[in-house]
């Protein structure tokens, strides 16, 4: 891998416990985000991959911040 690229995280586990911290820390967008604001998801999806430097695998996010509000 060329040096200065950082491999994405894409490990189902490691990315449910960044996520439920980001719900931890933001309980009032979680309940926007349960009365179907949109845009309080994408915020939470904001946090996570900022909590992780932009490596976390967009579409394994979404299924895990999904899954955990339903």
């Amino acid at each position: 891998m060329p040096s200065g690229i950082e491999e994405k995280i894409s490990d189902k586990k490691e990315l449910v416990e960044v996520a439920l911290d980001v719900i931890v820390e933001n309980k009032d967008v979680v309940e926007k985000v349960k009365g179907g604001d949109d845009k309080a998801f994408n915020f939470l999806m904001g946090e996570i991959m900022k909590k992780t430097n932009r490596r976390a695998d967009f579409k394994i996010v979404r299924e895990v911040l999904k899954e955990l509000l339903k």
